[in-house]
């Protein structure tokens, strides 16, 4: 309720022209955590396509290539959803080889981080903060 409060303060300002697209993984219903980094992004000027909690793989590839977005934002809160994290990851490699992924979530406090780094371009970030940063870098990086 809060956010949605803030919202419009949040998205109105001058715009950078990048895309991202903010899901959860399949059968993953925490979705607070990705939805203050899509306001964190609109913040920052981003275009911010939430598609939010228990978002098919599919949808999230057919809406990929529709967006064409400058990179994609995944959550997952529970570890034991990493086997589908792993094949997300897969099917996003396969459709999109250089597009920046970047994945954060509850789930990563116990193991895990592993499974991310057989992937190119797939950042995990801890926190808000250290998301913040990542944005910051990679809109001065290109």
């Amino acid at each position: 309720m809060i956010l949605n409060e803030f919202y419009q303060e949040i998205a109105s300002g001058e715009k950078n022209g990048k895309r991202i697209i903010l899901s959860c993984i399949e059968e993953e219903l925490h979705q607070i955590g990705i939805k203050m980094i899509s306001d964190v992004l609109e913040m920052h000027g981003w275009y911010s396509y939430f598609l939010g909690a228990n978002t098919p793989t599919k949808d999230l590839i057919g809406y990929t290539k529709v967006i064409k977005p400058d990179l994609i934002g995944i959550s997952m809160s529970i570890y034991f959803h990493l086997p589908t994290l792993e094949e997300t990851l897969q099917r996003i490699r396969k459709e999109f080889s250089d597009l920046p992924v970047l994945v954060g979530g509850q789930a990563f406090q116990h193991k895990g981080i592993e499974v991310l780094e057989q992937f190119n371009d797939v950042y995990y970030k801890t926190d808000l903060k250290s998301t913040e940063s990542f944005i910051n870098e990679f809109l001065e990086n290109g």
